[in-house]
């Protein structure tokens, strides 16, 4: 009977060490962010003066560079597919001197650090890796080589401003472009304020922290991030 239960034992501690997968560890570099299930929305040289990493080591600890500081922690798989729950999160804390900078690593520490999200998805696509919350779609994506990102601030020819806000954020946009509709969202994704053909959101009554704003217009999506302070 003992020698069954240490079989059983054997056999069980092998199958949950040959589900984190073997692809996982390796250096990502983080190439944009996904919300809503959407197009992913570029990091570029507004986010981060270098192309931020994640370096995810054979034992599942983990390190990285973000905008203005770098990063560790551990993920420990938890026995349900592709699920890791985020323990020991460091940072350090230089002030970014670019706000931009400082509103990328806010959005970037949200999924890393285990305070609202203690657990994420990790799984492997051919030569790209996805970390999502537990709400499917809203996460980030990352290559596993450099991503030269593009400064995608103005490419669409709206800006949202003053970032971070503290109660009105003003959307602007060209004269050919019609706002048709704006969703506010958590970074978790759930949605908080909707309005429709604005170009003042009041956002007063908004918890601080970071958010999706994301904007229809002749058709088109616009998401963009922005601080509550």
């Amino acid at each position: 009977m003992r020698e069954k239960l240490l079989f059983l034992a054997t056999i069980s501690l092998c199958l949950f060490s040959n589900a984190q997968d073997s692809d996982l560890p390796g250096t990502w570099y983080l190439s944009g962010f996904q919300a809503d299930i959407s197009d992913d929305f570029p990091i570029g040289v507004n986010d981060a003066p270098q192309n931020p990493t994640l370096t995810i080591n054979p034992d599942f600890s983990y390190q990285g560079i973000a905008a203005c500081n770098t990063f560790s922690g551990t993920f420990v798989y938890t026995g349900i597919e592709d699920t890791y729950a985020i323990q020991n999160f460091t940072r350090t804390t230089i002030t970014c001197e670019t706000p931009s900078h400082t509103s990328f690593e806010s959005s970037y520490f949200f999924y890393l650090n285990g305070v609202e999200e203690p657990q994420v998805r990790l799984y492997y696509e051919g030569s790209q890796m996805r970390l999502e919350g537990m709400s499917p779609g809203f996460g980030l994506k990352f290559l596993d080589t450099v991503f030269l990102g593009i400064d995608d601030a103005e490419a669409n020819n709206i800006k949202i401003y003053p970032n971070p806000t503290a109660d009105i954020l003003n959307i602007w946009t060209s004269e050919t472009i019609a706002i048709e509709s704006i969703n506010i969202y958590t970074l978790t994704g759930q949605i908080v304020m909707s309005t429709a053909k604005a170009t003042q959101i009041d956002t007063s009554a908004l918890k601080k922290g970071v958010y999706v704003i994301k904007i229809l217009s002749d058709g088109q999506k616009t998401i963009k991030r922005f601080i509550k302070k």
